[in-house]
């Protein structure tokens, strides 16, 4: 499987459950996120919210974003659903979730944009206490339209 199929099942998935995304962010949001002219970079993403879980073995609650990473900018999480499908063929990443507003990404955060991550606003890190399994386990991801 390559990435844009990865990328365009996921779409069809949160389509199919009613989701309608908000298809905000063109290539220019990261290609000119250098020149300080351009307003792209600047954009957030845009479409309904999503949460993101992660099903860890052995743990019977599902795991938010906010108990793993830890975000030293401080603005959080406010995952939307941005589709993007028009950038596949141009982005080929096979990028599903991105912690910035980032038009490579079918979900993205829309506390940060992609010049803040240019700008280094913040870095995500895994937080020392996060309560995830040891290294090369496998955990599930769930998409909750909210």
């Amino acid at each position: 499987m390559c990435s844009s199929d990865l990328d365009t099942e996921v779409l069809d998935a949160l389509e199919r459950l009613g989701a309608r995304p908000g298809n905000a962010l063109g290539m220019g949001t990261w290609e000119e996120r250098k020149e300080s002219s351009s307003k792209a970079p600047d954009q957030v993403i845009a479409g309904p919210p999503v949460e993101i879980l992660v099903r860890v073995p052995g743990r019977p609650a599902l795991v938010t974003l906010d108990q793993i990473l830890e975000d030293p900018g401080g603005r959080g999480f406010d995952m939307r659903f941005g589709g993007h499908r028009a950038n596949i063929p141009k982005w080929k990443s096979g990028c599903i979730v991105c912690l910035y507003s980032c038009p490579g990404s079918k979900v993205g955060n829309a506390r940060y944009t992609v010049r803040d991550w240019e700008k280094e606003a913040t870095r995500f890190r895994v937080k020392k206490d996060a309560p995830l399994p040891e290294d090369g386990k496998r955990v599930g991801i769930v998409f909750r339209l909210k």
